[in-house]
């Protein structure tokens, strides 16, 4: 078996409340995602027996949700999706199991910056507008499962002055019940909403930088 990648707290990119995001100290177009151990919750013995996903996954249960809808995305079209990181699999590393993706970077081969955090120190960038347009036009090409488009999901990268937005995270239904999977009303419905919220979230957002 391999030696465990070694991380360095050098190499730590972003923290969220399930997962812990380090750069691949070997690779730099890579990140390692680490989960976090289940907080303990009330009925939790109860919620893990009659929730499959939890019960077989443990605290990767929402990458694996990830996972399933990233790889039904290239199932339904043939294609890797264009608009978030490529899964590339598992390692082990001194810290525990990780899941790799792409690194999203910028022109200078820096972590491409949030979304959320570009409005809040530059204000609204009139490239903003057509861009989110743009990255929910690629998410309904590919029939994606969205649960939480919040804009620190989001990064951001530039090419002149276009402006492309990625989205990293909350891929996948993550409901007992996966109506969006099952009614195409439902997904049209839903994700015509999330496009509103997440313009309507930048323009706060916007007028809210000093």
């Amino acid at each position: 078996m391999p030696d465990p990648i070694i991380l360095r707290d050098d190499d730590l990119i972003a923290q969220g409340s399930g997962r812990i995001v380090y750069g691949h100290p070997d690779r730099p177009d890579l990140v390692i995602k680490l989960h976090k151990h289940l907080r303990d919750k009330p009925f939790h013995a109860l919620r893990r027996t009659v929730n499959h996903t939890l019960r077989r996954f443990g605290r990767f249960r929402i990458t694996m949700v990830e996972v399933d809808e990233y790889f039904a995305m290239v199932a339904r079209t043939g294609h890797l999706p264009d608009f978030t990181p490529a899964f590339r699999g598992l390692v082990e590393t001194d810290r525990g199991v990780g899941t790799v993706f792409d690194r999203v970077v910028d022109g200078h081969g820096n972590a491409a910056p949030r979304l959320g955090t570009l409005l809040r120190v530059g204000g609204m960038d009139a490239g903003f507008v057509p861009a989110i347009d743009r990255l929910w036009d690629r998410i309904v090409a590919f029939r994606a499962v969205v649960s939480d488009p919040n804009l620190s999901n989001v990064l951001v990268t530039r090419e002149g002055d276009d402006i492309r937005l990625h989205l990293v995270d909350g891929l996948g239904e993550k409901t007992w019940i996966k109506v969006r999977q099952l009614s195409d009303l439902a997904y049209v419905r839903t994700v015509a909403a999330q496009r509103r919220e997440m313009h309507a979230a930048v323009r706060a957002a916007a007028r809210g930088a000093p």
